[in-house]
């Protein structure tokens, strides 16, 4: 059974200004396109998390989206650090329903019974929607 991964998306107003940030730090790695996310902490649950797990975001204080988790590499520091790992995931943003969360450092565990549902692909394109309709779906959950 997959297990996934919880972690907050720092200092972001909206999954828009999410899906753009994360294309500007994409990255090539085995011959594709992926989004790494730095962690200090290698997942004790590496397998579970490998076998069809995904990161899910907080976004204002919203689990609002997620993607699917492909790898986990050692990132090479300099030497005197501390090692860290690069968790690399699909390029592909999906939307699941939003559940509220408080704010946490670093990442957590999310077990598969857990899981918000999907609720669609995110396009990098989209643009976020006028500010008086972005309330009004903000307010009925649906952002």
């Amino acid at each position: 059974m997959s297990v996934h991964l919880l972690k907050p998306a720092l200092r972001i107003e909206s999954v828009y200004e999410f899906a753009q940030r994360q294309k500007a730090r994409w990255m090539e790695h085995g011959g594709r396109t992926v989004y790494p996310v730095w962690t200090s902490r290698k997942p004790t649950r590496e397998s579970e998390l490998l076998d069809g797990g995904s990161v899910f975001w907080i976004v204002k204080n919203q689990i609002q989206c997620r993607q699917a988790a492909l790898e986990i590499i050692p990132y090479e520091a300099a030497e005197g650090e501390k090692p860290s790992y690069l968790i690399l995931c699909e390029t592909q943003l999906m939307r699941v329903a939003p559940i509220a969360r408080k704010p946490f450092q670093g990442w957590r565990y999310l077990e598969a019974e857990n899981v918000p549902a999907d609720s669609g692909v995110i396009s990098i394109n989209d643009e976020a929607p006028p500010p008086e309709i972005e309330k009004i779906l903000r307010q009925a959950g649906l952002l």
